[in-house]
């Protein structure tokens, strides 16, 4: 039987491959409740970052055009890179794990936004940009299988859709902050969920299927 691949899906779509777990469900134990909350926090800020990130240049670019030499070019370019870093972020999921996905992602997300904040050059914004593209990559792949392949059944559909709801939220916020922040403080604002990804996901497990198909029975069960 051809093994499942979690395909690249946008916005966040629950992947119906990996509807079945294959260890015991969380949620029989007040510590696998923890340890699902914990999982969920850390998840939808990595959809959070996801919605931020897609909105950000929007807003940004009128005042970068004030403060650094943008042609409309190149405009066009801090606009769209976003797209092409994506292309090269989802293709880890499998490699490093779900959990290990999104924790690379906040690496992406945190150097991406200090490139913008800090980069006293088109360039450097570009990479910023760029960077952050790759954690949207990473995010829109491992989100909805991570969530497909740790949450209980009666839940998992709720939680996937929840996640999208979270990329929403996070367009909406990102334009509402963009009225009164100039881009280096909207840059903060949208760094901050990656920074609190940073902190839940080490206390997270990674996905027992995954563990399987890499042979680590043991650390599955």
């Amino acid at each position: 039987m051809q093994a499942n691949k979690p395909q690249f899906l946008l916005p966040f779509t629950a992947v119906p491959s990996v509807q079945r777990p294959v260890v015991h469900e969380a949620g029989d134990t007040a510590g696998a409740r923890r340890h699902l909350y914990l999982t969920v926090v850390a998840v939808y800020m990595a959809s959070l970052s996801f919605g931020f990130t897609c909105t950000y240049s929007s807003p940004a670019l009128p005042d970068i055009r004030k403060n650094i030499d943008f042609t409309d070019n190149d405009t066009g370019w801090f606009g769209s890179l976003v797209t092409l870093g994506a292309v090269f972020g989802g293709q880890l999921v499998n490699w490093l794990g779900r959990k290990g996905t999104l924790l690379f992602s906040t690496a992406s997300f945190t150097s991406g936004y200090l490139f913008i904040i800090f980069g006293p050059s088109t360039i450097l914004l570009f990479v910023g940009r760029f960077l952050t593209g790759v954690g949207i990559g990473m995010v829109a792949l491992a989100v909805p299988v991570f969530i497909s392949e740790i949450c209980p059944a009666n839940v998992r559909g709720l939680l996937n859709t929840g996640s999208n709801m979270v990329v929403t939220i996070g367009n909406l916020i990102v334009f509402v902050l963009g009225k009164w922040l100039d881009y280096k403080w909207l840059a903060f604002c949208c760094l901050t969920p990656s920074l609190i990804m940073a902190a839940t996901l080490p206390w997270c497990k990674e996905s027992p299927r995954w563990l399987l198909q890499k042979g680590r029975r043991k650390a599955a069960t």
